[in-house]
């Protein structure tokens, strides 16, 4: 064999890898995010200088590819949980083989969608049922193991959190006529994804609480005026107050009244009369009463005159009337006393008495006179006069009864009880008076004392003349009166005085009347003394 030629170099055209590269490894980054390398194609499997690797990533429904120069890759935005096929292949002037694919299941992390299509199902007072569906699919990121529910006061900012592992809930103990927000979030192992938009729902209204703080003030014998503050919890909007006036005394209830106000006045009340009373607010439903207030009505006049008055004459100077007292319900207060009007039918003079009983005697009026008699009650005033009855007094010395109103038994007792005080007042004036005249008697003899005579040797003075003017002895016939039982001297006495003045001293059956006749101007008077002694003839003869 003869020699080789001259050695040339001849290079063949590259081609595409005939092998996929090798040990392809996985490290997760996070839930999220995972780092893959992978080794070096033999050499000879190469078929040229490799410029870069393709990684084919795929699930189920889709398909991702990725180009790198390095032999490692870092691939983000995967879903938790979620598998995912991943191979390599080597790129020369064509595409190798790619690997046997491996499998990869993403690490769990929380839900990253929110539960679906959130609603209220139904809505009380107090309570709300609300109901969602799950994430979709692939916001899950695991399996699905409860809810978180937050309710959030918007009044006061308070939130209430609970769980379920239902897609539906029944939130309870809600303020009435209150706007809460809602929201919810689903939970698997990794914990909590994010909430839904929250919500706004109110509660229904319902019954208020009582009103507080009632109090009640009088303003007139017949109203009074109520006020209240309103219940601590509306739970809802009142529409009104409803007042309840009961009367304490019968127990009915007497006036029923809706105020929108927290105030009203109660008017058509008895007077001086007692009451209970209580408030209750209202919104769609009724709530409670309010405890009850007592008060009193104030006093009026009474609104009636006493009935069945009547009037018996005692004498010709006195009545008594009576009548019957007034019904409860038209006393309007505390009776004090009663008027009485007593009216002289021929004068026309009026006189009122008072009296706290239901019957007065009147007296010191004028015999066999015609009277008007009324009668009134008195509370804080008068009320109304009855009508007049007629009355006339008796004659002097007679007793007659005249009836009012009516004829009652028992006139006739009063008649003697009556007559017997008159009785009793007559002897006790004519006492009076014979008193005052035996005291008038013995008055009129002291003076007549302070004036006597002195008789000195036969003579006798005149002490409230002149002493000197001396009148004559007694004439010798007119010295012995033991047997006379009436005689007459004459005396002569000289005087200056006139004798036309007549002098009478206190006449008794043993006291001498003195006259002194004659004319003006005469020295001579004739005095006249007139003796009676019938006890005894023995007595002498008293000069005065």
């Amino acid at each position: 064999m003869g020699p080789y030629s001259i050695t040339i170099k001849i290079t063949t055209p590259e081609d595409a890898p005939s092998s996929a590269p090798v040990d392809i490894k996985f490290i997760f980054i996070n839930s999220r995010t995972l780092f893959i390398q992978w080794g070096l194609i033999p050499l000879s499997d190469r078929n040229g200088i490799i410029i870069y690797y393709e990684v084919l990533v795929t699930t189920k429904e889709e398909t991702y590819t990725y180009k790198t120069c390095d032999r490692n890759i870092t691939i983000d935005s995967l879903q938790p949980s979620t598998t995912y096929n991943v191979s390599v292949a080597a790129f020369t002037n064509g595409r190798g083989p790619f690997s046997e694919p491996i499998s990869i299941t993403m690490p769990d992390d929380v839900p990253s969608g929110i539960p679906q299509s959130l609603s209220i199902t139904s809505a009380t007072a107090t309570g709300l049922n609300i109901s969602w569906n799950p994430p979709s699919e692939e916001d899950r990121n695991g399996d699905i193991n409860g809810y978180i529910i937050n309710v959030t006061n918007t009044d006061t900012l308070i939130t209430t959190q609970f769980t379920t592992g239902n897609n539906d809930f029944s939130v309870n103990d809600l303020e009435p006529d209150t706007t809460y927000s809602l929201s919810v979030a689903a939970r698997n192992a990794n914990g909590t994804g994010p909430f839904t938009l929250p919500i706004l729902i109110k509660t229904n209204q319902s019954a208020p609480s009582r009103p507080r703080r009632l109090r009640a003030t009088a303003i007139s014998p017949s109203s009074i005026l109520l006020g209240w503050e309103p219940p601590a919890n509306p739970n809802g909007e009142i529409t009104a107050y409803h007042i309840s006036i009961t009367d304490e005394e019968t127990g009915n209830v007497v006036i029923q009244e809706t105020s929108n106000l927290t105030y009203v006045i109660i008017t058509d009340l008895t007077p001086n009369n007692t009451y209970r009373c209580h408030v209750a607010a209202a919104t769609t439903s009724m709530g409670p009463d309010s405890e009850y207030v007592f008060f009193n009505t104030e006093e009026d006049i009474p609104s009636a005159s006493p009935s069945s008055v009547m009037s018996t004459v005692i004498n010709s100077t006195a009545i008594t009337v009576s009548w019957s007292p007034l019904n409860q319900s038209t006393t309007n207060g505390v009776i004090r006393h009663y008027k009485v009007s007593i009216t002289n039918a021929v004068t026309g003079s009026e006189e009122i008495l008072t009296t706290t009983n239901p019957n007065l005697t009147i007296a010191m009026l004028t015999p066999f006179t015609q009277y008007r008699v009324r009668v009134a009650a008195f509370t804080i005033g008068n009320g109304p006069y009855s009508n007049p009855i007629t009355v006339v007094t008796a004659e002097d010395g007679t007793i007659s009864t005249v009836a009012g109103s009516e004829q009652e038994e028992g006139t006739i007792a009063a008649s003697v009880l009556a007559g017997l005080f008159g009785l009793i007042l007559c002897l006790i004036l004519c006492l009076l008076l014979l008193c005052c005249l035996c005291m008038s008697r013995r008055r009129r003899k002291r003076e007549n004392d302070s004036n006597e005579y002195e008789s000195t040797n036969n003579k006798m003075y005149i002490n409230e003349y002149d002493p000197d003017n001396e009148m004559k002895e007694l004439s010798p016939q007119n010295q012995n009166k033991k047997k006379a039982s009436k005689k007459a001297t004459t005396l002569s006495v000289n005087t200056s005085r006139p004798a036309d003045y007549e002098y009478d001293t206190v006449t008794s059956p043993k006291e001498a009347l003195i006259n002194f006749e004659g004319n003006e101007g005469s020295s001579m008077m004739e005095v006249n003394l007139y003796f009676t002694d019938e006890s005894s003839d023995e007595e002498e003869i008293k000069k005065k």
